[in-house]
Formats: structure tokens, C-alpha cells, sequence
């Protein structure tokens, strides 16, 4: 997967399968769970990123970075200076977020 593919696969894993604010990740209770949980339900814009990054290798600390880059850059540029505070920002919502990742992913395809 290219890091627009990476994007594009996060925006939807958020906005159709769960998304979430205050933690990488939460399983179907709303509780916490590891983000690369088989139990993981709803994941946060990183954790959507990352997982998706890692899926692609065998050793899960090993990953491309290049589409969580993208994304940081993109809300930077928006004033925020981490993802994780621009994911739980007060009245974010999932279809903001997956919006701004296929944003991004087509700038990336773009360029």
C-alpha cells in the first residue's frame, strides 16, 4: 500500500467500522484495548493510521511512516501540533476526520 492507499483505508476503517477520542483505541464496550487488539473496535486517527502502516510488515514496530508524516504535516499547517490533539479536539467527529484523511491522500496523489 502506498501512503495515499494507508490514508485512504484509515478514513474508512473511522468513519464505518469506529472511531474514538481519549485513547488509541476501544473495544465493542467502549473500553480500552490495545490498538493492535484483535478486540480493538473504534481507534483514534493515529492508531487507524498505524495499524493500517503496520499491517503491511511482519514486525509490528516496524512500519511506514510516510502517510502518519502527511497527516501531521496537514494539521500542523492547521495549528494543531499533534494528531492526537487534533483527533480529540471538543466536537470532532468521525466524518472530519475521515474527510481530512482522504484530503490528504489525494494531495499525496497529487504530488
Amino acid at each position: 500500500m502506498t501512503p495515499a492507499e494507508i490514508l485512504h483505508a484509515a478514513a474508512d476503517r473511522v468513519q464505518f467500522e469506529g472511531w474514538t477520542q481519549g485513547t488509541a483505541a476501544r473495544g465493542q464496550g467502549g473500553e480500552y484495548v490495545p490498538m493492535l487488539s484483535p478486540n480493538a473496535t473504534r481507534w483514534c486517527a493515529l492508531a487507524a493510521v498505524r495499524t493500517l502502516a503496520m499491517s503491511l510488515y511482519s514486525d509490528s514496530q516496524d512500519h511506514d511512516i510516510r502517510a502518519e508524516i502527511a497527516l501531521l504535516d496537514h494539521v500542523r499547517a492547521k495549528g494543531w501540533n499533534q494528531i492526537a490533539t487534533w483527533n480529540d479536539a471538543p466536537g470532532r467527529t468521525a466524518g472530519e476526520v475521515a474527510d481530512t484523511m482522504r484530503r490528504v491522500a489525494k494531495e499525496l496523489e497529487n504530488a
